[in-house]
C-alpha cells in the first residue's frame, strides 16, 4: 500500500502532501516525532496526531486495507474514512458554523457525535454559570474509622505508594538538552513552595478496580481512541479514562482513606477549590515536570537513554503498553514518567510564559487539558521531560493514563 493510500485509509488524505514532497516512505513514518509532525508536516491538532499514531501502530497489520478495516470493526473502533476526517491541518475553530451551508455534510457520524457532545457541554456550562447557586464546598471527609483502610490495593498497600518531591526553583519547558523545541514550549523558571508528593507509578488497572469497583474499558458504551495500545493485566497503567474521571477517582480514593476530597465534580465540570487540600488529586503540570526531572539535567526521566527508563515506539512491540516498574526509576524513585502512557495533569493548556512563575496552575479555562510523558506509541522526542501534549478532556485514549499527587503539610 502506497503512502497516499494509507493516509486516506486513516482519514489523513489532505495531510499527505508535505510527506510526499519530502520523499517520506511508509517505512519512515515510525521514526517521525511529534515536534516534526506538528512543525514540518502540519499535524497540529490532537485529533490528527492521534490518527497518525493509529496509522503507525497498525503498520504491522500489513497492506491489506480490507483486513485492517475488518480488524478495526471487530474491535469496535470508530470509522476513520476520508469523509470523517477534519478538513485542514488544524481543528481550531472547526465547531464554528461555515459562512454558507455546505451542499453535503462535512462531518462523519463519529465527529458529529463528538461535536454534539462538546456543544451540549458548552450549553450546560453556560446554563450552570447563569442559574445555579454558588458551588458548595467539597463534602467533609467521614470521621476516622477502621473502614477507611478496609480495602487492599494490588500491591498489598492500603494506600498508594507516594514519593515526596523537593520544593524550590527549577526549570519548566525546553532547555539545552531538548530535541526540537516548539516555540510555545520555551523554558522558564518555576518556583514550587508547597510540599507535595506524587505516585511512584501511574494508577494501574488493579488499583482502579480496587477503588472504583469496575473497569470502564470493558463497558460496551465507552468509546476509547487507540484501543490497540491496551494490554490486559492488573499491573498495566489504567487507560481509557477521561480527564474528569481521573479527578473523580482521586476524590473517591481520598474519601476511602479518610482525607478531604480536593475537587467539586459536577458531571464534566471540575473545580479545585483549595490548593492546600490534603486529599489525592492530579499533579499540576509544573509539579509533574519537577517530579520527572528529579533535580537532574537528563533529557528523559531517569537518564539520557530512553530504552533504559521508558517504553516508546522503538522498544514497545508495536506501540503496546507495558506493566509499571519494568524500567529504571528516576532519582526520586518514580517509574515510567517517560514513555508507556501519557499522563493527565490538572492544567488547561496554554503556551508557556517566558516570565518566572510561582506554583502555577495554568489558566482558569481552556479547550484542552495538558498531558505529559509520552507513550509507547510515540517517538523519543515526545517522551522528553520537557515535552507536552494537549488533549480533549472529555475523550478517552488507550495511550493516556494518570498518576496521583497530594499536597503535604508544611
Amino acid at each position: 500500500m502506497k503512502l497516499r493510500e494509507r493516509f486516506e485509509l486513516y482519514g489523513l488524505g489532505p495531510q499527505v502532501t508535505p510527506f510526499e514532497a519530502e520523499g517520506v516512505e511508509v517505512a519512515d513514518l515510525p521514526r517521525l516525532g511529534e515536534p516534526a509532525l506538528r512543525e514540518d508536516y502540519g499535524l497540529r491538532s490532537p485529533e490528527l496526531l492521534h490518527r497518525f499514531h493509529l496509522l503507525v501502530a497498525e503498520l504491522p497489520l500489513g497492506d491489506d486495507a480490507d483486513a485492517i478495516l475488518a480488524r478495526r470493526t471487530a474491535e469496535g473502533a470508530p470509522s476513520l474514512s476520508a469523509s470523517d476526517a477534519p478538513d485542514g491541518p488544524s481543528l481550531d475553530g472547526w465547531l464554528s458554523p461555515p459562512p454558507t451551508p455546505p451542499p453535503t455534510p462535512i462531518l462523519g457520524p463519529w465527529e458529529s457525535r463528538r461535536v454534539f457532545k462538546l456543544a451540549l457541554l458548552l450549553a450546560c456550562t453556560i446554563h450552570f454559570a447563569a442559574s445555579r447557586p454558588a458551588p458548595t464546598p467539597p463534602p467533609p471527609a467521614p470521621p476516622p474509622s477502621s473502614h477507611h483502610h478496609a480495602f487492599v490495593l494490588p500491591n498489598g498497600q492500603s494506600a498508594p505508594v507516594m514519593k515526596e518531591v523537593p520544593t524550590g526553583v527549577g526549570r519548566q519547558g525546553c532547555d539545552e538538552n531538548t530535541m526540537r523545541c516548539l516555540p510555545e514550549d520555551q523554558g522558564h523558571e518555576v518556583r514550587l513552595s508547597r510540599r507535595f508528593e506524587i505516585g511512584e507509578t501511574e494508577v494501574t488497572r488493579g488499583f482502579w478496580r480496587a477503588v472504583m469497583g469496575d473497569d470502564p474499558r470493558l463497558r460496551p458504551d465507552v468509546d476509547c481512541i487507540l484501543t490497540r495500545a491496551q494490554v490486559p493485566g492488573d499491573d498495566q497503567p489504567m487507560t481509557c479514562v477521561a480527564w474528569y474521571e481521573a479527578a473523580t477517582f482521586a476524590n473517591k480514593l481520598s474519601i476511602r482513606l479518610g482525607l478531604s476530597p480536593c475537587y467539586i465534580v459536577q458531571g464534566q465540570i471540575v473545580q479545585w477549590v483549595d490548593p492546600e487540600c490534603p486529599g489525592y488529586r492530579l499533579p499540576s503540570e509544573a509539579e509533574w515536570e519537577a517530579a520527572a526531572r528529579a533535580g537532574t539535567q537528563f533529557r528523559f526521566s531517569g537518564g539520557d537513554v530512553l530504552s533504559e527508563v521508558g517504553w516508546y515506539k522503538d522498544n514497545s512491540s508495536g506501540g503496546y503498553t507495558h506493566p509499571v516498574r519494568q524500567k529504571a526509576p528516576n532519582a526520586l524513585g518514580l517509574y515510567d514518567m517517560s514513555g508507556n502512557v501519557w499522563e493527565w495533569c490538572w492544567d488547561w493548556y496554554e503556551p508557556f510564559s517566558t516570565k518566572p512563575l510561582t506554583n502555577p496552575l495554568g489558566p482558569p479555562t481552556g479547550t484542552w487539558r495538558v498531558s505529559r510523558g509520552g507513550s509507547a506509541i510515540g517517538g523519543a522526542d515526545s517522551s522528553q521531560v520537557s515535552a507536552r501534549s494537549e488533549l480533549t478532556p472529555e475523550f478517552r485514549y488507550g495511550n493516556v493514563g494518570f498518576r496521583l499527587a497530594r499536597t503535604l503539610p508544611l
